[in-house]
């Protein structure tokens, strides 16, 4: 479905020139790498992937490796940090232990932003 997105964002650009548009990684949604790999096979650059780190985290994926390997499609940086939730990581759930993140001040939680 993202290339089908992407490609109709791309016809809806095409009546609008000088605008952009940019597509955001999310937890539970698209995930950067997902939306990365999509920006190489569409190669439209009046599309571009707002980056948040945060949201990288919580998915369990490289920020370093994806900003090293995709800047040239990150065309905004979504600041915002995380904390991990220590209370209740005692108890399974379904015999899983589930880590929880919620939303902080930005240089109170785990995102690295140096």
């Amino acid at each position: 479905y993202i290339d089908t997105a992407w490609r109709s964002i791309g016809r809806a650009l095409d009546r609008v020139p000088g605008v952009i548009a940019v597509l955001q990684n999310h937890n539970g949604r698209s995930g950067a790498e997902q939306l990365f790999q999509a920006a190489d096979r569409n190669r439209d650059e009046r599309i571009g992937i707002e980056f948040s780190p945060d949201h990288v985290m919580v998915m369990q994926e490289d920020v370093f490796g994806l900003m090293r390997r995709n800047a040239k499609h990150i065309h905004k940086v979504c600041f915002a940090d995380r904390r991990v939730v220590r209370e209740g990581l005692a108890r399974l759930e379904g015999g899983y232990y589930h880590d929880r993140f919620v939303s902080c001040p930005i240089g109170e939680g785990i995102v690295p932003f140096r």
